[in-house]
């Protein structure tokens, strides 16, 4: 069995749960909403890399998305 490739077309499937449990992790983080943290994660460049599957940033968990988050908001500061 062939197993599908992942593509810039169709590796958007699998990011819905992970920006889900992540921003619920930088909900905590930053003591804010969830829909704060959503927006939050959205205007990230941790976010921006995700976008596009030749990063692979994909294949992170939602733990090591938010801790790339996490390394960028620290670096801001």
């Amino acid at each position: 069995m062939k197993l599908p490739r992942i593509t810039q077309q169709n590796f958007r499937i699998l990011l819905p749960g992970k920006i889900a449990k992540a921003s619920a992790m930088i909900a905590d983080y930053c003591h804010c909403t969830e829909i704060e943290a959503l927006m939050r994660f959205y205007r990230s460049k941790t976010y921006a890399s995700l976008e596009k599957e030749a990063t692979k940033f994909w294949w992170m968990s939602a733990l090591q998305l938010f801790r790339e988050y996490q390394y960028e908001i620290n670096e801001a500061n």
